[in-house]
């Protein structure tokens, strides 16, 4: 089972897949859509305002502009499968018309959702054109037969939020303090902490630390550099305060957590 692929800039920028246990996970949002595939759990997947209880395996689209969320009521063994895309990938024939997150329950017997899965969980991903053939029949089956969650419209605080959100999604990884999003986005540092830490739940540092910690437990499972290296492209600058960064987020050091994931390979 290949755990992860480690971001939009793999499968030809196009397509991208995470496979793993469930766990809880604040609030956020990305630049692209997600299609995710849960087992079912005690807890509930929430998605802008809407909490779905996660009693039955679930199968939810979020798009760019939803802010979504995991909570859990207690530890799982549950797994989910994550396929990040953009909307234009593979020629997609939904280039511009995924604009309302869409939930499904009780799915996972259906066919195209067996197969996709199959690619995806044993590594076939890596040939995205036929990843992408059954990746736009999925979405057609999902789009005829899923519950429109609809996309509210967003307060102003909720945007900005959002938008600081988009920029630690895409340059988490160099150096980035409040005050250079806040230039970005032309508000001072005082009023986008107050927003984000509002509308997140978290505050920015807190989000920020997390987006580079989730990226560099990604690159340890892939085995993809020493964790010095690892440290460094996920936008740390000191290996101390990131192993025991680490360490308080996963329960392990990076070293240890780099050999678990290699046992599971076995």
């Amino acid at each position: 089972m290949e755990k992860i692929v480690l971001g939009l800039e793999i499968l030809g920028g196009e397509i991208a897949v995470t496979h793993d246990r469930v766990q809880s996970y604040y609030t956020h949002a990305h630049v692209y859509h997600e299609l995710l595939f849960y087992d079912a759990f005690d807890g509930y997947v929430t998605v802008n305002q809407t909490r779905i209880a996660a009693d039955t395996p679930l199968t939810v689209l979020v798009t760019p502009t939803d802010f979504h969320s995991t909570g859990l009521r207690a530890p799982t063994a549950a797994q989910y499968l994550k396929i990040a895309f953009r909307d234009d990938f593979g020629g997609s024939a939904f280039a511009g018309r995924l604009m309302q997150p869409i939930v499904l329950r009780d799915f996972p017997s259906h066919p195209l959702l067996a197969a996709l899965k199959c690619r995806c969980e044993s590594g076939e991903a890596r040939s995205v054109s036929r990843t992408a053939i059954l990746l736009n029949a999925m979405l057609l089956a999902l789009t005829e037969d899923g519950t429109r969650l609809g996309a509210p419209v967003k307060k102003g605080s909720e945007l900005l939020a959002l938008r600081a959100m988009q920029e630690i999604n895409t340059h988490f990884a160099e150096e980035l303090p409040l005050t250079a999003v806040a230039d970005v986005l032309h508000v001072s540092p005082q009023h986008l902490s107050a927003t984000f830490s509002a509308c997140v739940g978290v505050p920015y540092s807190a989000y920020l630390r997390a987006k580079r910690l989730r990226y560099a437990a990604a690159l340890l499972a892939a085995h993809d550099g020493s964790v010095t290296e690892i440290c460094y492209r996920s936008g740390f600058a000191n290996l101390s305060h990131f192993i025991r960064c680490f360490e308080n987020q996963f329960g392990v050091p990076p070293g240890a957590y780099a050999r678990k994931e290699r046992e599971k390979e076995t």
